[in-house]
């Protein structure tokens, strides 16, 4: 979209708005491109051609990314502030919803100032005229109705929406890691589900340490009775019978999910498991969930198993292979955090040599609220 401002010529801009309306329509479901496709999408270019519904769209962007900065730079701080709280669950439940309602509230402001102009899809009533295949002229009229998402006109306001404003919400945009160690698989599971129905982007790091309560061979058995569950008439009709410890975590998110739907079909594509910590989460900042942390919802003890175990008895076959990687990752760590420790003794030392020169001036920059 940034390069639609730059471009003087209306011949060339509108190419270029036709190609990024063709590259998203690509991806839309058949049943929605055909029918945005059939009537709308040349009123739409005519429309964006204008130089006023392009000042338009700048501005809004501009608005919404100073919503997102706030609303995500918040979020992390209440998440880091209630790491020990044992209500943090339902807290930041709560508080997505309150995102989630100014965002809709912003949606709906987008909405009403692009209807202003008369943007195609954002009309109180558009008549979409198109001719069959057998041609025959048909039209039908669409309207919109506050906080309607799944109605005959969404087709053209998600597309326009994604294409004007292409950064999502920075709690949608930017994904939560999840270190797997010592959590419990059903209750990590549930808090993944209820997380990316929301929209949340999560990434769950060391699958193969993920722990389930109860005996290990009485968690075999299970594991082995659903193995033996299969289609008489064709078995590669399913079900399925993942092996590998991220699968088996999906797979366990999945029941939870309402995955026969295109709201749970979305959601699942927003979660992501791995064996080991592969890079780049390697060196990113991992969260726990003191709810289903092992250690809290446990008594001291009881038995329990890892996925990875069970995975490896069942026909996983890389549990060597993630071992002698994750060795690696740890030696190397180790030696980053030694060097890390020695870089930050160096400029501790550092601003205490220079604290008497730049007396004056950090008394000038704490005046206007510094440190």
């Amino acid at each position: 979209m940034d390069a639609w401002f730059g471009i003087s010529d209306a011949a060339e801009r509108r190419r270029r708005i036709s190609a990024d309306l063709e590259t998203f329509l690509s991806n839309l479901d058949e049943s929605w491109r055909v029918r945005f496709s059939i009537g709308l999408t040349n009123a739409l270019i005519d429309k964006l051609c204008e130089q006023s519904v392009l000042d338009l769209l700048f501005q809004l962007r501009l608005q919404q990314h100073q919503l997102e900065s706030a609303e995500n730079h918040a979020r992390m701080e209440l998440l880091k502030s209630l790491q020990l709280d044992p209500q943090i669950d339902s807290k930041m439940c709560q508080n997505d919803s309150d995102i989630l309602t100014k965002v809709d509230q912003n949606v709906e402001n987008q909405q009403f100032a692009l209807q202003q102009l008369g943007v195609p899809g954002f009309r109180q009533k558009y008549t979409v005229h198109f001719q069959t295949p057998d041609q025959r002229k048909m039209s039908y009229t669409v309207g919109i109705k506050p906080r309607m998402r799944f109605s005959l006109f969404v087709p053209s306001m998600l597309a326009t929406l994604s294409i004007f404003f292409a950064g999502n919400m920075g709690l949608i945009n930017k994904a939560l890691v999840i270190d797997g160690k010592n959590h419990l698989l059903g209750r990590l599971a549930s808090i993944i589900a209820k997380q990316i129905l929301l929209g949340q982007k999560v990434v769950v790091v060391r699958c193969e340490e993920i722990c389930i309560s109860g005996n290990f061979h009485r968690s075999k058995l299970k594991y082995m009775s659903f193995l033996r569950k299969r289609c008489n008439v064709n078995p590669r009709r399913g079900p399925f019978h993942l092996r590998s410890p991220s699968r088996i975590l999906w797979r366990t998110v999945r029941g939870m999910v309402p995955h026969k739907t295109i709201r749970g079909t979305q959601a699942l594509k927003l979660m992501r498991g791995y064996e080991g910590c592969p890079a780049p989460y390697d060196k990113t900042k991992k969260m726990v969930i003191p709810s289903a942390n092992r250690h809290n919802a446990l008594k001291p003890r009881r038995k329990f198993c890892t996925v990875g175990r069970l995975a490896h008895e069942v026909g996983w076959q890389y549990k060597d292979v993630v071992a002698k990687l994750e060795a690696k990752r740890k030696v190397k760590g180790a030696l980053f955090y030694s060097d890390k420790k020695k870089l930050a003794k160096l400029e501790e030392q550092a601003r205490k040599n220079v604290a008497s020169k730049i007396a004056a001036y950090q008394k000038i920059i704490e005046g206007y609220g510094y440190a």
